[in-house]
């Protein structure tokens, strides 16, 4: 496609190499691949967990000064800096809220508020 779509650009043409399957990488799968990988696992999960709640709890800022925070769980790790979420949702309810005492009946925001 790239022929095609870029007809004056010069490149040369490389295969992708094969990984293959070599004896390290076999051997690695082998010692990593069950209770001994999970139990490491989750303990890297842990400790990593540990030290970004304590530099959350200390208000550390990273080099944009931006209050630093992660969001981590077994299958992720994302960076919530600043506490965006938590202001995302607040903003997310104001509006919903505002919504509703615009648009809804004076009956139905009655019965909400208890």
């Amino acid at each position: 496609w790239a022929e095609e779509w870029l007809p004056a650009c010069a490149y040369r043409r490389q295969a992708a190499k094969d990984p293959g399957r070599s004896w390290m990488k076999r051997l690695g799968e082998w010692l990593l691949g069950g209770g001994i990988g999970n139990r490491i696992d989750n303990y890297l999960l842990a400790t990593t967990t540990r030290r970004w709640k304590k530099k959350e709890l200390r208000g550390m800022k990273n080099n944009k000064g931006v209050r630093m925070g992660l969001i981590t769980n077994k299958h992720f790790a994302k960076s919530n800096p600043d506490d965006f979420q938590e202001k995302v949702l607040a903003f997310y309810q104001k509006q919903v809220a505002d919504l509703l005492q615009k648009n809804a009946p004076a009956s139905f925001i009655a019965s909400s508020a208890n």
